[in-house]
């Protein structure tokens, strides 16, 4: 009964909000009822939380004061766990039928945050960290995976990894911090050194109750620099208070929130993404004959090193393939010898030092793996509708509920990498080698650009 998303800026896109909607017309007449009822009492925006908006609306932004005062009340009114609950008997019948997010929405007095996903530079050996650090594996098991980790990290960087993953610097910045060989650095003496950080880390943690954590890292292969790779804590069972409405209480525990990393990489191409799909499939099948990925880890790495390595590890190797975006422009070099140019082929072009190139991030939300995680922190993989009739949601009902339309994400990507390459041709003088078709293939992905991001009633989705 949820629909799930995430938003976020066009422009600077360093964060996203994940956002899911009840529908209520999945359930049965009475439920349905009770749900809205429930809800109907609530108000989840404060009305000082409202004039603010309206003021930066009206006035293209807020004062330091106002923005700050915007960012407490959302912290410590709109969003903040309470633990205080309502509708005891709903909330009970909806989590024993399955429906925990919907009792999750339904039942509390307010909307809170579920959890933050901060973008990690090396998410395996983050996980490695984070399960030897809470008693889910031992020293021996950490330093393996460490090393390993680190060995695919010293491979992977590069000025296009460093570019990729600090947005703040340019691709010359990226040049200069990676001038040293990347193999003078030896990957166990790094092991060992934050095995020796760790430690202190081992004998706080351990004693604290936690759920475990996820299986396995949601998205591609350890090194395909494709989308997101994601993985999970799993949420903790924290104290909840019901209030009746004949005054009494009941106090319960609710699992909900919980902890989740990510570390990203490239934005795909359609073909790209198709590929993906693919490799996602055969993944699953994998997954679904082992007993336990957790006790078959090396097993199921392997597995999915071999499904992924349809795709080049490198920004160069996917550019070539057409299977991710990136953002062009000419260099020093290149502008010097405009108009004497012989090619308007872009890896050329990059190849003789005319264009300087950046992959472009992906920012956005991936819904199998997104789906993988709240699954495993709710110990259900979904639920049947007690409606009589069977409701479909689409991208229309949606844009109709929030009033804007849906930006194609896909179209945002390719209309920037479709952007720069014309400023690109324009520039280096070489538009009159470009085939009529790809020409117009890219002015009119430019266009489409242009106009999703005028159309001030659209929204990054």
């Amino acid at each position: 009964p949820i629909i799930a998303t995430a938003f976020r800026s066009t422009h600077a896109p360093e964060h996203r909000v994940f956002t899911s909607l009840l529908v209520t017309d999945y359930f049965d007449d009475q439920t349905k009822h009770l749900i809205e009822k429930a809800l109907s009492t609530r108000k989840v925006f404060s009305d000082l939380a409202i004039s603010l908006i309206e003021k930066s609306e009206q006035h293209g932004g807020l004062s330091p004061e106002d923005a700050e005062l915007l960012i407490s009340e959302a912290t410590n009114r709109i969003f903040k766990w309470t633990g205080q609950a309502s509708n005891y008997g709903l909330y009970k019948e909806l989590c024993e039928g399955g429906f925990k997010i919907a009792a999750d929405i339904a039942c509390f007095e307010r909307h809170h945050l579920n959890h933050l996903t901060p973008n990690t530079l090396c998410i395996d050996l983050y996980v490695a960290a984070m399960k030897y650090c809470l008693g889910g594996t031992d020293v021996e098991t950490f330093v393996r995976r460490a090393l390993v980790a680190l060995d695919r990290l010293l491979a992977a960087v590069g000025p296009d990894w460093i570019t990729l993953h600090f947005k703040h610097l340019s691709a010359a910045d990226s040049k200069v911090i990676c001038g040293k060989p990347v193999n003078a650095v030896s990957s166990a003496p790094t092991s060992a050194s934050l095995l020796q950080k760790l430690l202190p880390l081992e004998v706080q943690l351990r004693g604290i109750p936690h759920a475990g954590f996820k299986e396995f890292t949601e998205g591609p292969g350890p090194d395909t620099p494709i989308l997101l790779r994601q993985d999970a804590y799993k949420a903790l069972t924290e104290p909840v208070v019901f209030h009746e409405p004949d005054g009494t209480t009941i106090s319960f525990g609710h699992t909900a929130r919980f902890g989740e990393i990510e570390q990203r990489f490239y934005a795909t191409t359609r073909s790209g993404r198709a590929i993906y799909d693919e490799c996602l499939e055969e993944i699953d099948k994998i997954r679904s004959s082992l007993p336990s990925v957790s006790m078959n880890e090396c097993l199921f790495e392997d597995a999915s090193l071999k499904v992924f390595s349809v795709f080049p590890s490198s920004l160069d190797g996917l550019l070539r393939e057409s299977l991710v975006y990136a953002c062009y422009a000419p260099t020093p070099l290149g502008l010097k010898r405009a108009g004497t140019i012989n090619t308007c082929d872009f890896g050329c072009l990059f190849d003789q030092g005319f264009v300087e190139r950046v992959g472009l991030r992906y920012e956005d939300f991936l819904p199998v793996s997104a789906a993988g995680i709240f699954a495993s922190n709710l110990n259900q993989y979904g639920t049947m509708r007690t409606a009589i009739k069977q409701p479909k949601y689409c991208q229309k009902q949606l844009e109709e509920i929030i009033g804007k339309s849906i930006v194609d994400i896909d179209a945002v990507y390719a209309g920037i990498d479709a952007q720069s390459r014309l400023q690109c041709l324009r520039e280096l003088v070489v538009t009159h080698l470009v085939p009529r078709d790809e020409l117009g293939r890219l002015m009119h992905l430019s266009g489409s650009l242009e106009h999703s991001l005028d159309d001030q009633n659209s929204t990054v989705v």
